[in-house]
């Protein structure tokens, strides 16, 4: 089963902060992000992570949900 939460951009915010992250306001990627999470409220899980990843390979940037983990 498959779970997508919508946050604000504050509770976004929130949540990565409280892991050790956060959206820089001065990374290009980290700016999409909070563009599509700000403007982009009909869009929500798959949908909304595909198209953020649209413009982050049109930019070059790496992708989110993408990581290799190597064992």
């Amino acid at each position: 089963m498959t779970v997508y939460l919508k946050f604000t951009v504050d509770e976004t915010d929130e949540l990565l902060r409280k892991y050790g992250y956060c959206l820089s306001k001065s990374i290009a990627a980290d700016m999409v992000i909070t563009w599509f999470l700000k403007t982009q409220t009909k869009l929500s899980g798959a949908k909304l992570l595909g198209e953020i990843n649209d413009v982050l390979e049109q930019m070059g940037s790496p992708l989110l949900m993408t990581r290799i983990i190597e064992r």
